[in-house]
């Protein structure tokens, strides 16, 4: 215990490193900022898979910063939070969080390798869009199935994503076309929907996407677009069907924009990782969402989705905060994430979902409780309209509920974030709170974070600024 304690306050900081200049932290020996970069600059310029116009990813971050372990029998990396309650190896750490090996889940600590724009100080502005906004029964599509040995009938169903590209009705050329003018549409009706939030919180920090939102094109799109018109934004966050390896499945993507070593030109560093259990669809499932004309109630449905190895980033995107982003099932399922997300504890985690209402009585709401008590990370969990409605329409219990987002917090407050029906997406703003944080040894750390909320507002675009034909394309549910 003392070893550990003594390594402990060894590597205080250990994952953040920024320069006095940008906030409350000293500037760490070059040694242990090399640690949690892990691989050094002229590395990393050979290994950088760059984009158009400077969107790039970068793959080599190490599964563990400890140098003399084998990171197949045990993983380190920095940790966000100390947790308040419990007596686990967790509550003996401030700045260090010993994780399964990674052959079990590969944690990454994705620290930008410049500077970032903010610190903890400034208020953070959310602006969650709830997309698509309708969904048909038809863009459930029904694979063939197979016979499991007690007699149970099961199948795979796919998602169509015909609000990225066009009715499937149409030729191979129509739907090219058609989805490169929603892609164009796309963006303009993002870049409305930003400056229709600044003209409420004058700077906006962030953007999130639920579930199935988007593809890559579209996401690599979009990038490009905050990477050059909006110096404020720093992150994008959205559930993808892929990546930009070509891969395709249920996937996470994030991108963290900070500044290049000489501060002239903007970053976009993304990465993505894939869902870690699939959805099955039962019976009752079928009978919320009224998709019973495209799957039958009689069998079960799982998601036709690849699942590789298991991976869960922790993105610095602020001068001492971090999230994490999860998919659905990976909130509900322990196994086998949860473990190394309640010892490396981010400030923030964001839980991407295609689902019903976001209320306090339901699924989502019993695990987010888990994560915000212990380790203390503020959760967000955020679904799109499009199934929200469906399951709205019919249920007579929980008719006319528009909440698509809930928000737990370390304070135990609970906030539903509802959004009128006239109404496209909602401004979050959170503020960070200074915390006092101590191990169950008893030493203190005062430069804890949590996030906490302070209000949302729904957004509705201008009338004279989008055509209303071009909205209706965007709300269309096939």
């Amino acid at each position: 215990m003392r070893l550990l304690i003594i390594a402990d306050e060894a590597s205080a900081d250990v994952g953040f490193g920024y320069t006095e200049e940008l906030g409350s932290h000293a500037e760490l020996p070059t040694w242990v900022q090399d640690l949690v970069q892990a691989v050094p600059e002229e590395v990393i310029r050979r290994l950088v898979k760059r984009t158009k116009n400077g969107h790039i990813t970068y793959y080599p971050q190490a599964a563990s910063i400890c140098i003399n372990i084998d990171p197949d029998v045990t993983c380190v990396q920095p940790k966000s939070r100390t947790p308040a309650i419990g007596c686990t190896l967790r509550t003996f750490s401030h700045n260090l969080a010993l994780l399964p090996p990674r052959g079990v889940v590969k944690a990454r600590w994705q620290k930008p390798p410049h500077h970032l724009t903010h610190d903890d100080q400034s208020a953070l502005n959310l602006l969650l869009v709830p997309f698509p906004y309708g969904i048909s029964a038809g863009s459930f599509i029904a694979e063939p199935g197979a016979t499991i040995p007690n007699g149970t009938s099961w199948g795979w169903f796919g998602i169509d994503q015909f609000w990225l590209n066009g009715s499937r009705r149409s030729s191979k050329v129509l739907r090219t076309r058609e989805r490169q003018n929603r892609q164009k549409l796309f963006l303009k009706y993002v870049s409305e929907l930003i400056a229709r939030a600044k003209q409420d919180v004058t700077r906006l920090n962030g953007i999130i996407f639920p579930e199935y939102a988007l593809d890559w094109d579209y996401y690599n799109a979009l990038v490009l677009m905050i990477k050059r018109k909006y110096s404020e934004i720093e992150f994008l966050i959205a559930g993808s069907s892929s990546n930009c390896r070509d891969e395709t499945g249920n996937i996470a993507l994030s991108t963290v924009f900070s500044l290049s070593k000489d501060g002239k030109r903007r970053l976009a560093i993304t990465t993505s990782r894939s869902k870690h259990h699939r959805w099955r669809l039962n019976e009752a499932q079928i009978s919320t969402y009224a998709l019973a004309s495209s799957l039958d109630p009689r069998m079960l449905w799982w998601e036709r989705t690849l699942l590789p190895k298991r991976e869960l980033h922790i993105d610095v995107f602020r001068t001492g905060s971090t999230f994490a982003t999860m998919i659905c099932e990976d909130l509900a399922r322990v196994d086998p994430a949860h473990t190394v997300l309640r010892s490396v504890a981010p400030s923030l985690v964001f839980v991407l979902l295609m689902d019903g209402p976001q209320l306090p009585e339901r699924w989502s709401s019993r695990y987010a409780t888990v994560l915000a008590e212990d380790p203390g990370s503020s959760v967000l969990t955020l679904t799109s309209t499009a199934l929200l409605e469906r399951s709205n329409r019919s249920s007579d219990s929980q008719r006319g509920s528009r909440s698509v987002a809930l928000w737990k917090e370390d304070t135990g407050k609970t906030i539903t974030i509802s959004l009128p029906s006239e109404y496209q997406a909602v401004v979050l703003t959170l503020s960070g709170y200074r915390t006092k944080e101590v191990t169950l040894d008893g030493r203190v750390n005062g430069d804890g974070r949590a996030w906490r909320y302070n209000g949302h507002q729904p957004i509705a675009l201008s009338p004279t600024r989008f055509e209303p034909d071009d909205l209706a394309k965007l709300m269309a549910s096939n």
